[in-house]
């Protein structure tokens, strides 16, 4: 614990955070002999030495940290602070540890602008926080072909139940849509309820497609699972996803 503690920081309260690294910090894993997860209260300067550190052992860290938010990154040691863009960390006074990704921006009505975006895989750099930033990358399944159907999926960890009622999803192709997708949500990520079946209407070029629920339940978890896709090589892709609450 000493270790990771500064000296002149050792008079405030700390508590201990033992956690598995998030989805959009997975791809930031390369295997190096010593990685660090940093944190630096986004209080801050954004150029700021990193105030907090643990070495990573498989995909989980053990932390001390005060209460409070935090910038968060993924370094090799000895390596300049970086980042990650959207991402927070909020440590409560029992140590429970609570992630924030900046899901979307703007003013509609209804829009769940922060949460932890979830997949079950990504493919090569097409990590899943691309589907949740407006750019023109896209998150992409590492599942393929007949791999897809019932076992791809995105969707978001809203932090607290919410009851969703509308989705926008942006499809880059025809060939990287699913032929319908299934709305699911879960209490705790694990068991999931079914919500509704969607059929799709896929485009050779990047087209919007909005989904209308009816009234849900309140869940944390929400995800689009994908069903048959069009190729026996086509891999599910999502360029821009988002979930209303009204």
């Amino acid at each position: 614990m000493r270790k990771q503690i500064p000296w002149q920081l050792e008079s405030e309260v700390h508590v201990e955070v033992l956690d598995r690294i998030p989805e959009p910090l997975q791809h930031k894993l390369t295997g190096a002999s010593l990685q660090l997860i940093i944190f630096s209260p986004v209080s801050a300067p954004i150029n700021a030495p990193a105030r907090h550190f643990a070495p990573i052992e498989g995909e989980t860290y053990l932390a001390f940290l005060p209460p409070g938010a935090y910038r968060v990154g993924i370094i090799p040691r000895h390596e300049w602070p970086r980042y990650e863009a959207g991402l927070q960390l909020e440590i409560g006074g029992n140590g429970q540890a609570t992630w924030r990704h900046t899901l979307a921006s703007g003013d509609e009505p209804g829009l769940i602008r922060s949460g932890l975006p979830i997949c079950s895989s990504s493919h090569d750099v097409y990590h899943v926080s691309y589907a949740f930033e407006p750019t023109t990358n896209c998150w992409v399944s590492a599942e393929v072909g007949a791999e897809m159907d019932g076992r791809a999926f995105i969707g978001i960890d809203a932090g607290s139940p919410i009851s969703v009622r509308r989705i926008r999803v942006k499809w880059p192709a025809d060939y990287a849509t699913p032929k319908n997708v299934i709305i699911e949500c879960s209490d705790d990520g694990d068991s999931w309820q079914f919500v509704e079946r969607v059929e799709t209407n896929p485009q050779p070029e990047p087209s919007w497609q909005a989904i209308t629920l009816g009234a849900t339940e309140r869940r944390r978890h929400w995800r689009l699972l994908a069903g048959q896709m069009r190729s026996e090589l086509g891999r599910m892709g999502v360029m821009e996803l988002k979930f209303y609450d009204r």
